[in-house]
């Protein structure tokens, strides 16, 4: 009996697939805010907590699937949601469910900052349809959603002072990632503080560990950036349209 090999399409960065997704990610938020102004609190209502519940559940099947697969060891090294992205999935969800509004600060900047970074150079291997692709960019894409959701329909907005509340929100996550990294050891990398990651990104161009305090600057350059918008604005809570 001849035993045939498995084989899966390899990722290709900004290919096909990946550009379809890119493309989802900004066509259905657009879609989703439209059809909530139009159809009123009802919808925005099922909405919201379609998006919250997407999110969630589809943490807990990436994390029972890489529990199965890999074991325990390989779990704890690569699948708790220590990333910001990670943190970002459940940030997103409570906003959509019961906005806050320093919850909702920290979903938008570590969203935008650094969930659609992910999406445009993510770090992965396998292409469509293996099933980690379809997870990756489905939590991502669920993230920006719910923020631009959040946004555009909700109403919701970055306050004054919630750039340095973003910043310093940031830095005590790098601490309790890194204190995970060095309790878990092996190849726990959360938040890339032991390595770059292996995706090209231009956000890493200094070898470690010189690239970990020129991320401060960036990442506190990308959150004001973000909060421009809204500057003259003022902020405050918003999301009395969707009780």
């Amino acid at each position: 009996m001849t035993m045939v090999a498995q084989t899966h399409e390899p990722f290709v960065l900004f290919g096909p697939a990946h550009m379809a997704v890119l493309a989802l990610a900004a066509i259905v938020p657009a879609g989703l805010i439209l059809w909530a102004r139009r159809s009123g609190p009802g919808a925005g209502r099922v909405i919201r907590w379609s998006i919250a519940l997407a999110l969630v559940v589809n943490e807990i099947v990436y994390e029972i699937h890489g529990l199965c697969v890999d074991g325990w060891r390989k779990f704890l090294e690569n699948y708790l949601p220590l990333h910001l992205c990670g943190v970002a999935v459940f940030l997103t969800a409570w906003t959509m469910i019961r906005p806050r509004q320093r919850v909702f600060e920290l979903a938008y900047f570590w969203g935008l900052a650094g969930t659609v970074q992910a999406l445009l150079t993510p770090e992965l291997r396998f292409g469509f349809p293996e099933y980690r692709f379809i997870e990756f960019f489905l939590n991502h894409g669920l993230i920006v959603t719910g923020v631009f959701f959040a946004v555009g329909a909700m109403k919701l907005r970055p306050g004054p002072g919630s750039v340095w509340w973003a910043f310093w929100m940031t830095n005590v996550c790098a601490a309790g990632a890194g204190l995970a990294d060095w309790a878990i050891g092996g190849s726990a990398n959360y938040m890339y503080l032991c390595r770059p990651p292996a995706a090209a990104s231009p956000f890493f161009f200094l070898p470690w560990p010189w690239y970990i305090p020129s991320m401060e600057v960036v990442g506190l350059a990308l959150i004001g950036a973000l909060y421009l918008p809204f500057r003259r604005r003022g902020g405050g809570e918003g999301g009395g349209e969707f009780p």
